[in-house]
């Protein structure tokens, strides 16, 4: 079950509260002595990863670039209330390369993702029909190649993600159906640039409820780009805006137009667009602020101005520059009014 990270929305590091611990009850444990039921590659045949049980641990190890290698787990949890916990180690080349647990897994192109970040990072993802979307993203503080304890969380609309038994990071969401499946993941931004170990698995059944918190904050390292020009395109005018159904950021197709729809760009000069879909045709003056962040901080790189006219459902606006590896926001404004932001990384 591989899937290929298309989208993704910001990246919000969540202030913790303090909540009740639900109740919790072991289903399954596994100390991967063999697969047992875990998908291996050396059987399967498979093509896109390799996973296989080598000196007592699970091995991912993603043969196909900007995809998660999802294997999951033999067993499902009872109900949609779950902990998913494993021993994670990440060796890799690349810092965008990530490892982690996952729950609520659909078909394989829907789960919750709790990841480490080569980088020194963790974040919470949702991943629906194959696109993921960042619900929560921090620093870990330690190199993740030295390997650690992962636990992931989804009670109701809950999330959370603790670390050696510390917790680092929660979020709110319901947009995926209840399911009971749950597994472990890597992802590699190159190919077969990450490896990721896995050892002693295990998923409890949890009961009871979680507060959710509200604070954000973002962070992650970046190199601001040296230069940049901004510009939009379809507009004119001021008025109500309708529904936003969909934004995204996305490559030049080569024309000067907007093209792919990418949370990945190679560094170097290039055009990157943020295109917003609306329910019907939007009539409103939007602003695009665009920030290279930097662990805590952001560094302001450019506004760019359209006045949508009314005229069309789909409108853009671009940054164009020397763009050097690292994290990047994006967030548009209506009439004054923030109505989203997405981030994008250059690697």
């Amino acid at each position: 079950m591989r899937i290929q990270i298309r989208h993704a929305l910001p990246a919000l590091v969540l202030a913790l509260a303090s909540a009740a611990v639900p109740a919790q009850q072991t289903v399954y444990q596994h100390d991967f002595s063999s697969t047992a039921g875990w998908p291996d590659s050396d059987s399967s045949g498979d093509l896109s990863a390799v996973d296989t049980v080598v000196g007592g641990e699970y091995l991912i190890s993603p043969l196909r670039s900007l995809s998660y290698a999802l294997a999951p787990a033999p067993v499902r949890a009872p109900g949609a209330d779950m902990a998913v916990e494993s021993d994670v180690r990440l060796d890799a080349s690349n810092p965008d390369s990530r490892a982690g647990v996952a729950c609520r897994v659909g078909d394989g192109r829907n789960f919750y993702a709790f990841n480490l970040i080569a980088s020194g990072h963790f974040e919470i993802v949702r991943v629906r029909e194959g696109e993921a979307e960042f619900l929560a993203r921090g620093a870990l503080g330690f190199d993740p190649a030295r390997g650690s304890r992962v636990r992931g969380e989804c009670v109701g609309s809950s999330l959370r993600l603790l670390v050696d038994g510390i917790e680092l990071a929660r979020a709110s969401d319901t947009g995926l159906p209840a399911s009971g499946g749950v597994g472990l993941l890597s992802l590699a931004p190159v190919v077969a640039s990450t490896n990721a170990a896995f050892d002693n698995f295990a998923l409890h059944a949890l009961g009871g409820g979680q507060a959710d918190s509200g604070l954000a904050t973002r962070g992650v390292d970046a190199t601001p780009p040296a230069s940049f020009g901004a510009g939009g395109g379809m507009g004119g005018g001021g008025g109500v805006l309708p529904a936003l159904e969909d934004m995204a950021v996305h490559a030049d197709d080569g024309s000067g137009q907007p093209g792919e729809r990418r949370t990945l760009f190679p560094a170097g000069r290039q055009q990157v667009f943020v295109v917003l879909d609306f329910a019907a045709p939007a009539r409103a003056s939007l602003r695009a602020e665009w920030f290279a962040v930097r662990g805590l901080d952001e560094q302001h790189l450019l506004s760019g101005t359209l006045d949508a006219s009314g005229q069309s459902q789909r409108v853009y606006l671009a940054a164009q520059g020397d763009f050097s590896p690292g994290l990047y926001r994006v967030e548009v404004h209506a009439d004054g009014l923030l109505l989203d932001q997405r981030e994008f990384s250059v690697y």
